[in-house]
């Protein structure tokens, strides 16, 4: 599946809209949508260029697949990094 095809599946209808499409988060934002109860909010955060690299770390090992897998397709990952991410 192309990588539009996996962010279109992990943001179902009436979710949240993407990060491209909002400006940069600041800290108390990133924390509350990176500690949101709904995975959908979780994995907008973790999809979010702009996220804090301590937030991402913390979404990496979040209880939802669908924001780990978010949290691996970030581009500046190495193969490494994805492959850690359970």
């Amino acid at each position: 599946m192309a990588a539009a095809g996996l962010h279109a599946w992990l943001r179902p209808t009436g979710s949240p809209s993407t990060p491209s499409d909002e400006p940069p988060l600041d800290r108390w934002e990133a924390e509350a949508k990176a500690r949101d109860d709904n995975e959908w909010t979780r994995a907008a955060a973790a999809a979010d260029p702009s996220l804090p690299t301590d937030l991402v770390a913390e979404l990496a090992v979040d209880p939802s697949p669908a924001v780990r897998l978010a949290v691996s397709m970030r581009p500046e990952l190495s193969e490494e990094q994805r492959a850690a991410i359970n």
